[in-house]
């Protein structure tokens, strides 16, 4: 390779921006599969299938993240080189590009570097009677990264009847805040799965990728569609989403007043001083369905504030966030919210 093709090749990190290098780190915590191999079965399960949104960058994709010395502090040891490898995520909301970060062992590495990284997705050996132990360096290590709320464990199968049983798994997974997904799950446990859980969609590479795509990164290229609905979760806290959402519906303009028409039940309209001819914003049908949005937030806001955990809160806010996108977008084929019987259930 010659001199020009490796730099066309390489990131320098003193260039990174991190609202520009959004990273994913793969890692492997066991011997029989390398984490650059753990990589490969990513890409490869997302490739030729159109319906997944999910795509690896072929051509040039590969990429080697280079520490230059003038940016590491004096008498810090020199770093290898790191591989990346580039993905876009393309669905009917945004666009953007990622990076799948290849580590073999934790590594210490400038603390601008953990800004960058949003994300873990770990391979496990569940049939090693170590293998949570061996997972201890990995969440250590992303402790120091406030940024990575993307957590996967990955396994081929995880069954009572395996070395490590289901159950010590799906616990370790509680208490660290990862969601386990298994590649090759039997059909006994994906007919349980749907019955007991409607907040996973599937199991396998698909989860996985759905995973990724559910989380708000920095730097997404909204489609026009669905970009002031979508601005209006990523934009502020959860204490004025309700003033935000009002003034979607009133077109945006705070000089706009709404008001309750007594003529509809629990419709609103929306009136521009000294302009009465202007159609009305919303229908009846529009109102209804954003009252029982407000309800339902007011509900599982109150149920948030009851979780002791951050972690878990912080799972839950991403969920209602999701939740809210996909309403304020309009979308009838997605499901929103539970039913009446358990209004503190998102569904995304």
């Amino acid at each position: 390779m010659n001199q020009s093709s490796e730099m066309h090749d390489s990131l320098m990190f003193s260039h990174l921006d991190e609202n520009l290098f959004q990273g994913i780190l793969v890692v492997s915590s066991t011997s029989k599969l390398s984490s650059s191999d753990w990589i490969k079965r990513i890409i490869e399960n997302s490739i030729d299938k159109s319906n997944l949104e999910f795509r690896p960058v072929l051509e040039n994709g590969e990429k080697t993240l280079r520490f230059d010395s003038n940016n590491l502090d004096l008498g810090a040891k020199k770093i290898a080189p790191i591989q990346c490898h580039c993905a876009m995520l393309d669905n009917k909301y945004y666009t953007t590009q990622i990076y799948l970060v290849e580590l073999n062992e934790p590594l210490e590495l400038p603390d601008r570097f953990y800004d960058y990284i949003h994300g873990i997705i770990i391979y496990m050996d569940n049939n090693d009677e170590h293998c949570l132990n061996n997972l201890d360096k990995w969440t250590e290590y992303i402790d120091l990264m406030e940024n990575c709320a993307i957590r996967i464990l990955s396994c081929e199968n995880a069954s009572e009847q395996g070395v490590v049983r289901r159950i010590d798994i799906q616990n370790y997974c509680i208490d660290k805040g990862f969601e386990l997904v298994e590649l090759a799950p039997d059909d006994h446990h994906i007919a349980e799965q749907s019955d007991a859980d409607e907040l996973r969609e599937q199991d396998s590479f698909e989860r996985l990728y759905k995973v990724i795509q559910a989380y708000v990164w920095p730097n997404l290229n909204y489609k026009e569609k669905h970009s002031s609905s979508y601005n209006i979760i990523s934009s502020g806290s959860s204490d004025t989403l309700i003033t935000q959402i009002n003034k979607l519906h009133c077109g945006g303009d705070e000089t706009l007043k709404c008001s309750t028409n007594s003529g509809l039940a629990s419709s609103s309209t929306c009136h521009q001083p000294g302009d009465d001819e202007k159609p009305n914003i919303t229908t009846e049908q529009e109102a209804d369905r954003f009252e029982s949005m407000l309800s339902k937030f007011t509900q599982m806001k109150e149920k948030a504030s009851k979780m002791e955990d951050e972690a878990e809160r912080k799972r839950y806010a991403e969920q209602v966030a999701i939740a809210f996108w996909n309403s304020i977008a309009d979308d009838q084929d997605e499901v929103l919210f539970s039913s009446d019987e358990d209004p503190n259930h998102v569904y995304v």
